[in-house]
């Protein structure tokens, strides 16, 4: 419970990975209503669309990186929080098993 509890103070979560395939502290993040700032690598992309639930900036550009996370503390908070939820929609443990259910009764 403290983990969440963090996770749901922070203005957003910072993930500059180098190479990942996919992150569970960003997914975590984002199905708290906390949005992420990271670099587009691996699987982030699928996760966070540019400006709506955090941003995504080419590897290494540490300028990018530090602008993106500028531009998101100047977003109204509310905002981000419920696009950031959203995430949950896709993640969701009934929709996955619901999913897999369809597939293997083919």
């Amino acid at each position: 419970m403290e983990m969440i509890s963090l996770y749901q103070q922070c203005s957003l979560v910072l993930a500059p990975y180098r190479d990942i395939d996919q992150s569970g502290a960003a997914i975590t993040a984002l199905s708290l209503g906390t949005p992420v700032v990271g670099y587009k690598v691996g699987g982030l992309d699928m996760l966070i669309r540019d400006g709506y639930n955090g941003k995504l900036v080419k590897y290494g550009d540490i300028e990018a990186l530090a602008k993106a996370v500028h531009s998101l503390l100047l977003q109204p908070r509310k905002e981000l929080f419920d696009q950031s939820r959203t995430i949950e929609d896709s993640f969701a443990w009934e929709k996955s098993a619901r999913k897999l259910i369809a597939l293997y009764q083919r």
